[in-house]
């Protein structure tokens, strides 16, 4: 249950920066605000999608994730470490985010 949330909260954190940076595209009219919007969505939802795939197969059987007594089980993966590097680049991209807003609001003032 708790890798499904985690992998189901990866998702979300993508598809909401992805929806700021898309309304952002809306309003920005510099080549390299588009292209820095552009990068923000991919980057964010490419991680995304490597996090998710990490959390189902960094244990062998896959159920060992939730069940630790299946014989012969094992994780060749320390997930916290992903979970870090998500967790940064997100805080990164939110910064990123809320600077070119803020720099954008301020010229349509």
């Amino acid at each position: 249950m708790r890798q499904s949330l985690t992998s189901y909260l990866a998702v979300w954190q993508a598809a909401s920066k992805s929806s700021v940076a898309l309304f952002l595209l809306r309003i920005v009219l510099k080549k390299w605000h588009i292209a820095l919007l552009w990068f923000v969505i991919t980057s964010t939802t490419l991680l995304c999608i490597i996090t998710t795939t990490l959390l189902y197969v960094q244990c062998k059987p896959t159920a060992f994730l939730w069940d630790h007594t299946i014989e012969g089980g094992y994780c060749w993966l320390n997930f916290t470490q992903v979970g870090l590097t998500m967790g940064a680049w997100s805080a990164a991209m939110d910064f990123v985010l809320a600077i070119l807003r803020e720099y954008n609001a301020q010229k349509l003032a």
